[in-house]
């Protein structure tokens, strides 16, 4: 098992031993929930929602924080970071 909440695997396909790419659980977000690494957190450190709503909370955020990218490789990168308590090390 890939992923620690049962959502992401290894594909057993043509690309044998690769771990399938993360949809953010676009089978629960259809539904109306949260992906399952937000719903599960732990420190409830991960946060989801709709950037193109300026009233989201993620949207308010991502306003009052300076957040950061990991550095695009080919992969275009979606996920923000927003860094409260180390230094940002994304582009090593």
């Amino acid at each position: 098992m890939a992923c620690p909440y049962g959502v992401r695997a290894y594909d057993t396909g043509k690309d044998k031993g690769v771990i399938e790419k993360c949809t953010m659980c676009a089978h629960l977000i259809d539904k109306g929930e949260k992906p399952a690494c937000v719903k599960h957190c732990p420190g409830q450190a991960r946060k989801f929602g709709d950037l193109d709503d300026p009233q989201s909370d993620v949207s308010k955020l991502r306003a009052a924080k300076k957040t950061y990218k990991l550095k695009d490789v080919g992969n275009h990168p979606g996920v923000d970071y927003a860094m409260d308590k180390c230094a940002w090390k994304g582009d090593e």
